[in-house]
């Protein structure tokens, strides 16, 4: 039989080849060419294919399930008859669920469920085993149980914790305590000054949960003018815990509130010191320390410290050697020239007999400084206060020096004072020296341009937060002067401005430096009005390598303050 080859063998049939796409993400093609035996080309359309269509596939991992929340890790602080039970908040819980019971195995457990990291069990039996665990939840969704805490309630009183204190920020300070072995409430108890921890009438009370390890105390505003923005005063605190009607007191602790740096260029910003040198009359009697003897240290403390402006007290109309030569201000001025200037004529100060009734005085570089205007006022004639500083004994009159200077760099000008308030404890004194600092305020501001320009009032003012306060000081930082101890960067903040601790025995000039457990006694200030801020502040204490008093720099039982101030004038 003969072979019949096949038609369909021979004849072009187009063969349409389509592609579904099967990778997530991928897009169908619009139109897939193919070719016949004979090369011819046809174009097919993806969308002539039943159930195909040219559009994007759904996107990987959308149909993945939700992630359950991390386990948690739960603490647990005892009360007499509370558990505080607290964690650290878990990404994406959207609350969890405390189980408790006196049974290892949790049988008869108690369920309870919070929004909240923490959560106080209440009304439980005093000196029991409670067994206690955490689970985060998410939906219906929910982590792992913590690992059970096996904890005894206690009647116990608490043990201490550690405490450290930090700026916050210029009306707060941050605290953080370690944990509690066993409280059933913490407070945090803050004040002005160390020993006024003590007492409820001198301190307020911050209340923080139990399971707090840090709180962020904000200074009340009627406490500001003590311990807050520039009041050149640190805040004292300590942890009072609680439990069972037992309390336990920490540590102190302490820290300023952030300081403010001073506005304006270098240029703008000085040098300014005090100093109560000591009067002829104050060391007379003291072996090796006359005035002849100290005068060369006074001037090598002034010229260590580089101030552009100082301000003396107790530097006084007494003659140095007798009746006769060189009255102290005047010696000192030949001392300090022609590096320094006085901003008084001798005709200004007069020739008041000695004693330091005219012992306050301005000094300034005049490669720095220009001076403007100047004068010398007696305190009884800015204020109504009597002049006592006991019920019985008169108060000398001592007088003020204020000055009109210009900073030669930018032209700026600038008030300066120096004062010398009358040191007594007794209420009378205490007034008096209120009633003066009051009075030079209120002279100060009739000035022309003392609403807006600088106001540098320096002095020893015989005043410190922790006896007085609500002495001068804290009236001042009410009326907006700046303490300039509140300094960005402070040295020996820890030793007092003088060294009178025991006069008795040394006349104060002991071989060493009395450090304070806390900040050092601090009667000798310089404040700032309408220039708030302070870049660095020195309670210029100079030290041989061994420790002691380094005698070339030490001229009086005074030490030097020195602050870096902004002069910069309001636009």
């Amino acid at each position: 039989m003969r072979a019949v080859a096949s038609d369909r063998a021979s004849r072009s049939v187009p063969i349409i080849i389509t592609t579904v796409l099967v990778m997530v993400g991928l897009t169908a093609p619009a139109a897939h060419a193919s070719t016949t035996a004979s090369g011819q080309a046809f174009a097919t359309s993806a969308s002539t294919i039943s159930g195909v269509s040219p559009t994007v596939l759904p996107q990987a991992g959308v149909l993945a399930t939700a992630k359950k929340p991390a386990r948690p890790q739960a603490t647990v602080i005892p009360g007499v008859k509370r558990l505080t039970v607290s964690w650290p908040r878990v990404s994406g819980a959207t609350k969890y669920q405390i189980r408790y019971a006196t049974r290892k195995d949790f049988r008869g457990a108690r369920t309870i469920n919070t929004v909240k990291t923490a959560k106080t069990l209440t009304k439980l039996k005093t000196g029991k085993v409670y067994y206690v665990k955490v689970r985060a939840l998410r939906g219906k969704m929910s982590s792992g149980y913590s690992a059970a805490q096996k904890i005894k309630t206690t009647s116990s009183t608490p043990a201490s914790v550690t405490v450290t204190a930090v700026p916050a920020g210029v009306n707060s300070i941050k605290v953080a305590w370690s944990q509690p072995k066993r409280a059933e409430s913490i407070q945090i108890l803050v004040s002005h000054h160390n020993k006024a921890l003590d007492s409820a009438k001198t301190r307020f009370v911050v209340k923080v949960p139990v399971h707090a390890r840090s709180t962020t105390i904000t200074i009340p505003s009627s406490w500001r003018a003590k311990i807050g923005d520039g009041s050149g005063n640190p805040v004292f605190v300590r942890v009072l815990l609680k439990n069972a009607g037992k309390s336990k007191k920490t540590k102190i602790a302490w820290s300023y509130t952030q300081a403010r740096t001073p506005s304006g260029t270098s240029a703008q910003k000085l040098r300014f010191a005090t100093y109560n040198a000591g009067s002829v009359n104050a060391t007379k009697n003291l072996a090796g320390r006359a005035w002849t003897h100290r005068q060369p240290a006074v001037v090598n403390a002034v010229h260590r410290s580089q101030a552009d402006v100082i301000a003396f007290q107790e530097v006084t109309t007494a003659r140095v050697n007798g009746d006769s030569g060189d009255r102290q201000y005047q010696a000192l001025a030949k001392a300090l020239a022609p590096t320094y200037s006085s901003v008084l004529t001798d005709k200004q100060i007069g020739t008041a007999p000695g004693a330091t009734s005219k012992g306050a005085h301005i000094f300034y570089r005049s490669d720095k400084v220009r001076l403007i205007t100047s004068g010398l006022v007696a305190n009884d004639t800015v204020t109504s206060i009597a002049h006592l500083k006991s019920a019985t004994e008169q108060e000398t009159v001592k007088h003020f020096v204020w000055a009109l200077l210009e900073n030669t760099a930018t032209k700026e000008r600038f008030y300066v004072v120096s004062a010398h308030l009358p040191n007594s404890s007794a209420p009378e004194s205490q007034r008096l020296r209120l009633g003066i600092t009051q009075g030079i305020h209120g002279y100060m501001s009739g000035k022309p341009g003392a609403s807006t320009l600088p106001i540098v009032l320096m002095g020893d003012l015989n005043t410190d937060v922790g006896r007085y306060p609500t002495g001068p000081t804290t009236w001042l930082r009410q009326q907006g002067y700046y303490s300039a101890a509140h300094a960005v960067q402070q040295r020996n903040i820890r030793l007092g401005t003088t060294n009178n601790q025991y006069h008795t025995v040394d006349g104060g000039y002991p071989a060493r430096p009395f450090t304070y457990a806390y900040v050092g006694t601090r009667i000798d200030h310089i404040f700032i009005k309408n220039s708030p801020g302070a870049a660095s502040y020195d309670n210029q204490v100079v030290l041989r390598s061994n420790g002691t008093f380094d005698e070339r720099f030490r001229g009086s039982d005074h030490n030097l303050q020195v602050a870096v101030l902004s002069v910069k004038n309001r636009s």
